[in-house]
């Protein structure tokens, strides 16, 4: 049995008030923007409540106990496959993919729900337990590491928004289901452990595993738990945090398990330090003109702070990104060069000729141009659920490269400068699941190359970083060992400026 199942914004909107879980992965398009997402992820236990939603009706049935492993992001707005294998008797498996590709597995256990031993009827009692927070805390796994120590507890009175909790059981009719309104708050308590608490702002959940225990006496209403989740073991190999979490009522245990999640690493601006290292601070710059694309993060504030290091008038294009951008300016005073902001998307033809004419009339000159934009970079395999948004992936990239390399290169040509295209190690080494990323930068690279042909007197250089530490790769698994984007980005301008004139070479 399958179904296609969607998530809206008001979906998510309901579930952060009914889990008290606000977390800015989730609830934040501006937050999002930044991580190798681009898009708000969806709550990983409201997807769990979606695959218990598409069960068949369970009469006289609770569950037991529930194991879920979040395989990958599910983004708001886009649809996937909901499979469910359901033996009729105690147990159901269910599976949300994307494609082939697994995001969500769940398997459930049930009982008579005359199985469950009841609680016995309290008064509400006074928690000893502060209330929820409404701020994920900022747990990274790095520069916060002695907060992710074993041991480390936390200790709340726990109560999401009954309204909004009443809403979701109704629309998703999960008491039909063998899921009563207990054992959704339980599971709600879990995505408040991981998104607001251990490790908060910066969790990727990866695994819940939860038994239910005795039954609360709560007369129809949501509960309020008394909620300790405790670090149970930190993996700083992997930034992998277990925390044991047990939630009681009234000194009843109702439900102990354990969640797992990914710490995504603390990502600062450039070190302008250890750039200068790599790059000494200089003046051969000085009266030039360079246009950096992509330049509020990563590998694009990298290459905006190295140039205005050497003495150029950096402008600086870029999207949303208007904190880092200020930081990326502010690095750049006391330098020789400056950095100016120009926001905009430069995969719109018209902004794009607005942001050509504006460089034209203010600085009357362009002596390097660099192309590294691009946008997130989702993981798909090749095959015909994803063949739409491959394409539209395709097209973007090669936009935000193309759009300004024809619009500006008339005026590096006049300046006999330089052009710098960023492509990735992947243009020579393919990525499972990426083959849409190598496809974009390949073709890039053909741009650069066909149109170093026709314009002999620019310098056409390629670059192939390597896997770098910035937002857009800012997941735990495989970051381990990978270069800083700020000493990359100096070493990579330190060799455009030295390789002399004209031509096409691949560098760095």
């Amino acid at each position: 049995m399958s179904a296609i199942v969607t998530y809206s914004e008001a979906e998510l909107q309901e579930f952060s008030r009914a889990s008290g879980d606000n977390n800015p992965l989730h609830m934040s398009e501006a937050y999002a923007h930044r991580t190798p997402w681009g898009k708000r992820v969806v709550f990983g236990v409201l997807g769990a409540l979606r695959a218990l939603a598409a069960l068949p009706p369970r009469p006289g049935q609770e569950l037991a106990s529930l194991t879920v492993d979040f395989s990958g992001p599910m983004l708001i707005g886009q649809a996937y496959e909901v499979r469910v294998s359901d033996d009729g008797a105690n147990s159901a498996r269910v599976r949300i993919v994307d494609g082939q590709r697994p995001l969500l597995k769940l398997t459930a256990r049930f009982r008579g729900a005359s199985e469950a031993s009841a609680s016995p009827a309290i008064p509400d009692p006074v928690s000893a337990h502060p209330p929820c927070r409404t701020k994920a805390a900022d747990r990274g796994p790095h520069e916060l590491g002695a907060e992710l120590g074993v041991g480390l507890a936390v200790s709340v009175s726990y109560a999401g928004d009954a309204a909004a909790l009443g809403a979701l059981m109704q629309r998703l009719d999960l008491e039909a289901r063998g899921v009563p309104i207990w054992q959704v708050a339980a599971l709600l308590a879990q995505t408040y452990v991981v998104g607001m608490e251990l490790p908060g702002c910066r969790a990727l959940f990866s695994a819940l595993r939860l038994q239910f225990l005795s039954r609360p006496h709560i007369n129809g209403l949501s509960p309020v738990y008394d909620l300790t989740a405790t670090v149970a073991s930190f993996d700083a190999r992997f930034s992998l945090l277990t925390a044991e979490v047990e939630l009681a009522t009234g000194g009843d245990r109702a439900a102990k398990g354990t969640v797992t999640s990914l710490v995504r690493a603390v990502i600062g601006p450039a070190n302008v330090a250890r750039m200068n290292e790599v790059l000494r601070a200089s003046q051969i710059g000085t009266g030039k003109v360079a246009v950096v694309t992509g330049a509020s993060r990563g590998l694009g504030a990298g290459f905006a702070v190295a140039l205005a290091s050497q003495g150029y008038t950096v402008v600086a294009g870029y999207r949303s990104a208007e904190v880092e951008m200020a930081e990326c300016v502010e690095l750049a005073r006391g330098m020789s060069g400056t950095i100016v902001p120009f926001k905009g998307d430069l995969g719109d033809p018209d902004f794009v000729a607005e942001f050509a004419a504006r460089i034209t009339a203010a600085h009357g000159r362009l002596d390097l141009l660099v192309l590294n934009a691009g946008p997130p970079i989702p993981s798909m395999a090749v095959e015909g659920a994803t063949a739409g948004r491959a394409l539209d992936f395709v097209s973007r990239s090669i936009a935000l490269a193309s759009l300004p390399l024809h619009h500006l290169l008339g005026l590096v040509e006049a300046s006999a400068g330089s052009v710098l295209v960023v492509s990735s190690q992947v243009a020579e080494v393919s990525v499972t699941g990426w083959a849409h990323y190598v496809a974009a930068k390949c073709a890039v690279e053909g741009l650069a190359r066909t149109a170093s042909a026709e314009k002999p007197r620019v310098a056409f250089r390629v670059c192939r970083p390597p896997r770098l530490l910035t937002d857009l790769t800012n997941h735990p698994v495989g970051q381990e060992g990978s270069p800083p984007a700020d000493t990359y980005a100096a070493a990579i301008i330190r060799d455009v400026l030295a390789s002399g004139a004209g031509g096409f070479q691949l560098i760095g």
